[in-house]
């Protein structure tokens, strides 16, 4: 993401500036010396009582060094019943994208 602050000057490659007021999703990549294990869990709950149809829409877009072993998964729980995947998405080093 783009910070026009001033802060980060240098950064002329972002997506997002900090100007922005809509609704978005960021993803920055985890391996680094400040998360020794790799791994971040972001979760949300949402009140769907009542629903009858559940739709899920996101615009994300990335950049940068991910590593061919990154990935995205999304899962859904509805009333405590298991994980179900919703969409996964790996990283590849090609101009290919793999979305499952």
């Amino acid at each position: 993401m783009l910070d026009n602050s001033g802060i980060t000057i240098s950064d002329s490659l972002g997506i997002i500036t900090s100007t922005n007021t809509q609704a978005f999703f960021g993803i920055v990549d985890t391996v680094n010396q400040d998360n020794p294990n790799n791994n971040a869990v972001a979760s949300w709950q949402v009140d769907i009582t009542n629903l009858t149809e559940i739709m899920f829409l996101i615009d994300m877009a990335a950049m940068g060094d991910f590593e061919s072993s990154d990935w995205f998964e999304w899962r859904y729980s509805i009333d405590n019943s298991p994980y179900s995947r919703l969409f996964m998405v790996s990283a590849m080093k090609t101009s290919h994208r793999t979305i499952a």
